[in-house]
């Protein structure tokens, strides 16, 4: 296994496994981030190896084929998309390469939708033909929409024998009830940063207490290095560099404005833990910090927002 700093939950599946009794529904929770999705792949390969090895043995043929997908994964994920006509329209279901026994069910754009579930029931109401066993990933899980989760209940409840469900997902609470309680959960946690650097030979400090023990995190804040160094000191000293500041963030995606605000709040907790702030302005800052968040998603600029919040940091 590639996946770092999940040693426990990584041992919990391989007793599972070896103890012959593996539920046909598993459930991989935790932050963005932490290798839920890469130690489902990982354990799909084992639960589909030929040679019955727990990460699969690498070498035959349907592990070769695993392999095989997580390289398009990474490369081509396009030539790996399924769809179907449903209505005369062609709709996304998952994302499948040469194994028959193996899919792959992502989120469509931001929801996992009711076509994509019934896709997955029709791909496991037909046998195996390459082993014993038929193996889907449901990842971010949370994300699908009343209508998919109700769908995918009568799976849940009543699962062909040779099928296995693992669904990803950031926390049982983030999925209806009554999925939830028919999984079988395995928890991550978050990484740690000595874990997060070293995968990213990342030495700050700051954008390690970013990342929230999460690898995904990490990378983002890593590539936006620049917002980091220009909004962790904020505010500047004068009115001047604040004017600078602002004009430059009113320019910026809304995405680099979020980041910028989750920058912002880093450095509150930071002052906090120095004394270099009282826990009342602490707690005001925060709070205006998350109004702005929502008003930028309503197309507020922020700018003008900025100059309020230097004055009460000051």
């Amino acid at each position: 296994m590639k996946v770092q700093g999940q040693e426990k939950p990584l041992k919990f599946l391989e007793r599972i496994y070896e103890s012959g009794k593996i539920p046909n529904s598993l459930l991989i929770h935790g932050v963005e981030g932490s290798g839920k999705l890469e130690t489902a792949v990982e354990f799909a390969k084992g639960l589909l190896c030929e040679n019955g090895s727990v990460w699969g043995c690498g070498t035959c043929k349907s592990c070769r084929l695993i392999e095989g997908f997580k390289e398009e994964l990474k490369s081509s994920p396009d030539n790996l998309r399924v769809t179907e006509d449903i209505g005369g329209k062609s709709v996304f279901v998952y994302l499948k390469g040469s194994h028959p026994d193996f899919a792959l069910l992502p989120p469509d754009g931001t929801q996992i939708r009711i076509d994509q579930i019934r896709g997955l029931k029709s791909f496991l109401s037909t046998k195996p033909l390459l082993g014993k066993r038929k193996v889907v990933i449901i990842e971010s899980a949370q994300l699908m929409n009343l209508q998919a989760s109700n769908s995918l209940l009568k799976v849940l409840e009543e699962p062909p024998v040779y099928s296995h469900i693992i669904m990803t997902a950031t926390s049982p609470e983030s999925l209806m009830p009554t999925v939830s309680s028919r999984l079988f959960p395995v928890r991550f946690t978050p990484l740690r940063k000595e874990v997060i650097g070293k995968e990213l030979s990342l030495k700050d400090g700051f954008l390690l207490e970013l990342s929230k023990g999460s690898l995904k995190r990490a990378k983002l804040f890593k590539e936006k290095e620049l917002l980091v160094k220009k909004f962790k000191g904020f505010p500047p000293k004068s009115a001047e560099e604040l004017f600078k500041l602002s004009s430059y963030f009113d320019k910026l995606s809304i995405d680099d404005k979020v980041a910028v605000l989750e920058v912002m709040e880093e450095s509150v907790y930071n002052l906090m833990k120095v004394n270099r702030i009282n826990k009342d302005k602490a707690s005001e800052i925060l709070e205006r910090l998350r109004e702005l968040r929502v008003a930028l998603q309503q197309g507020v600029k922020g700018s003008l927002a900025l100059v309020s919040l230097a004055k009460l940091w000051r």
